[in-house]
């Protein structure tokens, strides 16, 4: 699958009222699906007290990271991301990582 399809197909899932739009909501949810796999190798390691305390902290900072990507992303300024605005984002992002 090229980088294309699997931006498309990620933006496709995340979309789940089916209007070509990812709202705060959608962002947040499709930011958590990347972070899961990472807190279940937390949840193995660490003390529930812990855990709690390590997912209201995640929480915070995954509330920060949807506003910011809506601040940066959001072309027009709707508070929706477009296919292309997610695409454009995304591009960005990964460019920065590879700095």
């Amino acid at each position: 699958m090229s980088e294309d399809e699997k931006d498309y197909h990620y933006f496709r899932i995340h979309d789940t009222d089916k209007n070509d739009r990812l709202d705060g909501l959608e962002v947040l949810k499709a930011v958590n699906h990347l972070m899961e796999e990472e807190m279940d190798d937390i949840n193995n390691t660490t003390s529930s007290s812990d855990q709690r305390l390590l997912l209201d902290q995640q929480f915070k900072l995954v509330v920060e990271l949807v506003d910011k990507v809506l601040e940066l992303d959001d072309i027009d300024g709707d508070g929706l991301l477009s296919f292309a605005e997610f695409v454009s984002g995304r591009r960005r992002g990964n460019e920065n990582l590879s700095k």
